[in-house]
């Protein structure tokens, strides 16, 4: 969206790795930056950022700090405690949690920037239709017992993984659901994928149900492969986003297609 729309209308963007603060201060001193755009963990490596000093480097330069919250929810993270300007989350995901809605939110704590973002909404008519508010709201009120027996069974899934002997490094910073890994040959990929079935193999994330996802060819595929490789996006990373299923079925469906 940076690169292929926004870039179009004269906005210049710079990259960065925000799990490194000594990053952020690198960049803030040799551009003059109106905003920062983070996300964390980020998606799918589950690198996590100092928010707080983020925000204060950001504030003292004048910058607004946004933060994709979408993977810990406001359950686990809170960004504008942190000192966040704006919280984005993908309400598709965790927020809904049955996988049978599009939406985005956009959270501040700042009057102004409320009534801009506003008007922006308001202008341009990104606002959902009264029953997908709904689905959004009943969602709402399961968050919490979802989330904490995904996070539960993310616990232990990611254990499992750490100790199987096909199985060469797992991302998981010990908090949400959502869990990567790398196997030992980027051929067995295929086989995974198809032998699933307490798993789904699906590019979302967030809902109720397991799903089991190939970065590389689905959620990252329109990256240039130089800087999905850079990223460590390769040909043997799976990303798993956990559900509340019974934590051994979900071990034991991953356990027989590892083999």
């Amino acid at each position: 969206m940076f690169d292929k729309i926004y870039s179009e209308t004269g906005i210049r963007f710079i990259y960065t790795d925000t799990s490194q603060l000594k990053n952020v201060k690198e960049a803030f001193s040799k551009e003059k930056i109106r905003a920062l755009f983070l996300e964390s963990p980020t998606n799918p490596v589950l690198k996590c950022a100092d928010i707080k000093a983020i925000s204060e480097i950001a504030k003292y330069s004048g910058a607004i700090t946004i933060v994709d919250n979408t993977f810990l929810t406001p359950l686990l993270q809170k960004p504008l405690e942190m000192g966040a300007h704006i919280t984005v989350y993908s309400a598709t995901k965790y927020l809904s949690g049955h996988n049978d809605v599009l939406a985005g939110i956009v959270v501040t704590n700042d009057e102004k920037l409320a009534e801009r973002i506003y008007f922006y909404q308001n202008a341009v008519g990104a606002v959902l239709s009264p029953f997908d508010s709904w689905l959004v709201i009943r969602g709402l009120k399961t968050l919490s017992l979802r989330l904490q027996k995904q996070q539960e069974n993310a616990r232990i899934i990611a254990d499992f993984l750490r100790k199987h002997r096909r199985v060469k490094r797992v991302y998981y910073p010990e908090i949400g659901a959502i869990i990567s890994f790398e196997i030992d040959d980027e051929k067995a990929v295929s086989e995974i994928l198809k032998k699933v079935k307490v798993f789904l193999f699906a590019e979302s994330l967030g809902g109720v149900e397991s799903l089991i996802t190939y970065p590389y060819i689905q959620t990252h595929a329109d990256i240039p492969q130089e800087i999905r490789e850079r990223l460590g996006i390769n040909k043997r990373l799976l990303r798993l986003s956990i559900g509340i299923e019974d934590a051994d079925d979900l071990i034991a469906d991953l356990d027989r297609c590892l083999g």
